[in-house]
């Protein structure tokens, strides 16, 4: 796995080792009721870290879509670029950039903090949020 793992990280020799295995499973909506219950008994520390909050995702893509469509066929390498931000809508406070990659059930995100925006503040510039050269740079790598 390690070498999956390298293989494809290794253009940007900076990153941290900060990867997580991801599963996700389909719950049929007659047992959703249970579920909790479930984690519950097998994972009694299980626990909510946030509390209920408003997601607000801004997500970029190739000009030919190839993030959405390698998502929708389900293939094991994918990427995925977004803004991230909690709360207002139109006022995006402490807003993030996350460059995210997946090699099967490796997972690997990456987090940028963006300068402050509100809604009104999208142009053709988008760019102008990010706050260093070096950011850029990775995004302009990242849809290479």
């Amino acid at each position: 796995m390690q070498k999956i793992f390298q293989k494809l990280f290794m253009k940007n020799k900076n990153l941290n080792q900060d990867y997580r295995y991801e599963r996700k499973f389909l719950v049929p909506m007659h047992m959703e009721a249970i579920i909790p219950s479930i984690l519950e008994i097998l994972f009694p520390d299980f626990k909510e870290i946030y509390n209920e909050r408003r997601v607000n995702s801004i997500y970029f893509d190739t000009k030919n879509f190839d993030y959405a469509l390698n998502h929708i066929e389900g293939n094991l390498l994918r990427k995925k670029v977004r803004i991230r931000y909690y709360g207002d809508y139109y006022d995006a406070k402490n807003p993030l950039l996350e460059l995210k990659k997946r090699d099967g059930l490796i997972g690997f995100k990456k987090k940028y903090k963006l300068y402050d925006f509100g809604i009104d503040t999208f142009s053709d510039l988008i760019i102008d949020l990010f706050p260093s050269n070096d950011v850029k740079m990775e995004l302009c790598d990242y849809f290479i």
